[in-house]
């Protein structure tokens, strides 16, 4: 039985949160940059280096966040705080269930805890917990194709007709 989800559930947070880290950017196999970028947070997305002014309006980026909304949160937390670990969950909500499906039972209580702790979020105006999973949801279909068509270039990929 394959258990990797583990490293995942150790960096979860004791009130349920996971925070956007290097490390967790590493146990869900995304790199930090293309993590900003599906953000449906605009903030995520202008942290972003100036290397495409297109950065702003990723396609990637779910339409239901607004540019410029301020964040009210709960529990002493900073609004890019909140923003971060809010998207962080949604990510490791999305990434249990499309990467350890056939593990629901084992992880089934850290996603509980999880689920509960975005749920208790006031998130910033224009961004709803629906929208944040649907937002991680989306970035793994994307994700899929992209492995896809990968896969499918090597397939088709020939040496000799370069």
């Amino acid at each position: 039985a394959s258990h990797d989800y583990l490293p995942l559930v150790q960096l979860q947070q004791a009130q349920g949160p996971f925070q956007l880290t290097e490390s967790f950017s590493e146990v869900v196999q995304i790199p930090l940059d293309r993590l900003h970028r599906a953000s449906p947070y605009a903030s995520h997305r202008a942290s972003l280096s100036p290397m495409s002014p297109g950065a702003r309006s990723s396609p990637e980026a779910g339409p239901c966040c607004e540019e410029g909304e301020e964040a009210v949160s709960g529990q002493d937390v900073g609004p890019e705080d909140l923003e971060s670990a809010s998207w962080a969950t949604a990510v490791a909500l999305a990434w249990l269930e499309h990467r350890c499906a056939g593990f629901f039972e084992e992880w089934e209580l850290v996603a509980a805890k999880a689920d509960a702790w975005l749920q208790a979020q006031r998130l910033p105006e224009g961004v709803d917990v629906g929208c944040l999973k649907g937002a991680a949801r989306h970035l793994f279909l994307l994700l899929r194709h992209w492995d896809e068509n990968i896969k499918l270039n090597m397939l088709c990929y020939n040496p000799n007709n370069v």
